[in-house]
């Protein structure tokens, strides 16, 4: 009988502790379900803000187009598929005049040196046509380099305008 009573009282033990680590595991289940769905209630409204701006918005990791919003495609009048292939030049939407200018910028900030992070260029759209853009961009870790995030508004009509003005 004794043997009996050690082996009910290991058996009881180890439902006990099966229990006790099934309560953890459901319990770390429901809070990773949690999380889960914090990041994807998160994600809707990022993405949300994203496309409804009324600005273009990107982000540039290892000289590709990681994330463009719908007005970045229309503005450029490209489709997202060109500008995230892999052959793709983010230069191809700088117009020939600032691409001095730009590549300046690009490599000052690659070389460390502290920069505004507001600057204005000529840009031009798939088709040629010149957009005078002003630029807001910030830096963020990608994989193992820095991206670039930013926003790009068109000051077209701003700069026509004061352009018109002063003559």
């Amino acid at each position: 009988v004794s043997e009996l009573d050690d082996l009910a009282q290991s058996f009881n033990f180890m439902i006990e502790r099966l229990r006790q680590t099934m309560e953890s595991l459901a319990g770390e289940i429901t809070e990773r379900l949690q999380v889960e769905v914090m990041l994807r209630d998160s994600e809707k409204k990022y993405r949300s803000l994203i496309e409804g701006s009324s600005d273009a918005i990107f982000l540039l990791c290892e000289g590709r187009f990681e994330l463009v919003n719908q007005r970045f495609t229309e503005l450029f009048v490209v489709t997202e598929e060109e500008v995230r292939a892999p052959n793709f030049d983010f230069m191809n939407l700088v117009a020939p005049r600032s691409q001095p200018q730009v590549q300046e910028y690009m490599t000052k900030q690659q070389q460390g040196e502290f920069l505004s992070p507001y600057y204005t260029f000529t840009a031009q759209d798939k088709a040629g046509n010149e957009i005078e853009i002003e630029a807001s961009v910030s830096y963020v870790p990608c994989r193992h380099t820095t991206a670039t995030q930013g926003i790009l508004r068109d000051i077209t009509k701003r700069v026509r305008t004061n352009e018109m003005l002063r003559q």
